[in-house]
């Protein structure tokens, strides 16, 4: 599909990264303010801010590239969905390995009503979310390596969601042992 547009519609990306990264130095402020003391969890709430804005550079970069060499598709030059998702399967591991180390906080983290119940479910949960975050990230990443377009899409979607509800149900049942 070809159409004519607007040259300010290049501006939307760079605006939501701009309005992303605003967001994210909120995130930041919000979880240095619920914090009693240390900022453990505003390094990490900027780490992952910044590894959202590479994510969102990389599709920028990507839209530009393709208005710039007049792409018609973009399955004409790369594959959109394989370099996201295999840019995202990295930032899960990148991410993943930062879980461990967040302090119990209301801002960022693996947070439920029973992972908020004390310290040591806290720590458990967010150990765990963790681990199976780097595992799914390391899973969509080699999906993206052997996948393309819609069936990358649809598979890495798959892999995210049941992560999450994996680490609901261990998280739930930690908070029954204690």
């Amino acid at each position: 599909m070809d159409r004519w547009g607007s040259k300010y519609e290049m501006l939307i990306m760079p605006g939501a990264n701009l309005l992303m990264g605003l967001f994210m130095l909120g995130m930041a402020r919000l979880a240095a303010k619920k914090e009693q003391s240390g900022s453990n969890n505003e390094k990490v709430t900027l780490i992952a801010g910044v590894c959202v804005l590479v994510l969102f550079n990389a599709m920028t970069y990507i839209f530009l590239y393709n208005a710039y060499k007049n792409v018609n598709t973009l399955s004409d030059e790369a594959d959109f969905y394989s370099l996201e998702f295999g840019i995202m399967g990295l930032l899960f591991i990148f991410l993943g390995n930062y879980m461990p180390k967040l302090r119990m906080n209301g801002a960022i983290g693996f947070r439920t009503s029973w992972t908020m119940k004390n310290e040591e479910i806290w720590k458990i949960s967010q150990r765990i979310a963790g681990i199976s975050m780097m595992t799914a990230g390391a899973v969509i990443f080699i999906l993206a390596l052997f996948t393309k377009g819609w069936v990358c899409m649809v598979l890495s979607g798959v892999i995210f969601f049941a992560m999450i509800i994996a680490d609901l149900i261990v998280s739930y049942k930690i908070s029954l042992k204690y």
